[in-house]
């Protein structure tokens, strides 16, 4: 009897709505980046898209369709990407960044139960190789789970760097040229 091959839990329309909507609206690149992280993408194409945006991010460049285009071709990765009418196809389906957060959820979640198949996967070999004592296995399985645990909780933590400029300037709009506080 054959059993068919399985596909990972994935939601590759969501990761396309994603990299869309960080596109479109600026503020939906830093509620992404306190969700996401690289290896949440199942679409190779999507993680270099995504590498792209983070990249011009963290740099305080624009992002749209032509920065991430231009940013993709000076380090030759346009088509790895998916080309420009891909990224073209991408930036048209998104007409609002609205539910970004929650799009970002369900890539992280099937991103989750990816690395948990893959974590049990590794266990089961361990298992059936019976190479260690059942108790060191039982402790790697253990780190193994409380790691992918871990790391999820991790989210929302992006570098200062990427936030203290605007954050600066936006403390700067405020005062004016006037002296804010008391003056010593």
């Amino acid at each position: 009897m054959n059993v068919p091959a399985r596909i990972p839990p994935q939601a590759v329309d969501v990761e396309r709505h994603v990299i869309g909507a960080m596109l479109l609206d600026p503020e939906a690149v830093g509620q992404a980046l306190e969700i996401l992280t690289e290896e949440d993408f199942y679409l190779e194409k999507h993680l270099f898209l995504f590498r792209a945006i983070i990249r011009l991010f963290e740099q305080r460049h624009p992002i749209d369709l032509i920065t991430v285009t231009d940013s993709l071709q000076k380090i030759e990765s346009l088509d790895r990407a998916g080309g420009e009418t891909y990224l073209l196809e991408i930036a048209s389906e998104v007409v609002t960044a609205a539910h970004i957060a929650h799009h970002c959820a369900i890539v992280k979640e099937k991103s989750l139960l990816r690395r948990l198949i893959s974590t049990a996967g590794h266990i089961l070999e361990m298992a059936y190789a019976g190479n260690e004592e059942p108790v060191n296995i039982m402790d790697k399985a253990e780190s193994a789970i409380f790691a992918i645990s871990e790391s999820n909780l991790r989210q929302g933590f992006i570098p200062i760097k990427s936030i203290l400029g605007d954050t600066v300037r936006l403390i700067e709009s405020y005062s004016k040229h006037q002296i804010v506080g008391i003056p010593t």
